[in-house]
C-alpha cells in the first residue's frame, strides 16, 4: 500500500504526480456467506478497498495542487457481477466501482480524471 511519505518522496523527486495506478486484491474466496470469517472479511476489505481509497486520497490532494491529473483504480468483473463464494472480494470491488465513481464526478472539474 502506498503511503503518503511514499508518495511525497516522488514528488520531490520527479516534480509532480501526472497519473496514478491503483491495483490492489487479494480473493479472500472460498466460503459461502453464511460462514465467512470475519477476518478474513476485514483483510480483504482493507486490501482491496480501503489501500485503493487511501491511494486516491493522497494522490487527489497532489493533482489538486498541481491543476490535474488521470487516476486509473483497477477494480475486477466482480465489480458490476456478484460470484458466488466470493462475497467479501466482490463487495470489495463494487465499492472500488463505487469509489471510482464518485471520484471522477467530485473531481472532473479540477481537470482530474
Amino acid at each position: 500500500m502506498l503511503m503518503p511519505s511514499q508518495l511525497e518522496e516522488g514528488v520531490d523527486t520527479y516534480g509532480r504526480l501526472d497519473c496514478a495506478h491503483n491495483n490492489a486484491g487479494v480473493s479472500g474466496a472460498g466460503f459461502a456467506p453464511h460462514e465467512y470469517p470475519d477476518e478474513v472479511w476485514a483483510r480483504v476489505i482493507a486490501i482491496n478497498l480501503t489501500g485503493v481509497w487511501l491511494c486516491l486520497k493522497y494522490e487527489l490532494g497532489h493533482m489538486l495542487r498541481q491543476g490535474g491529473g488521470a487516476i486509473v483504480n483497477t477494480a475486477s468483473a466482480a465489480g458490476l457481477v456478484g460470484l458466488p463464494n466470493s462475497i467479501g472480494y466482490t463487495a470489495s470491488k463494487h465499492g472500488v466501482v463505487g469509489l471510482t465513481r464518485s471520484a471522477a464526478l467530485a473531481y472532473a472539474q479540477n481537470n482530474i480524471r
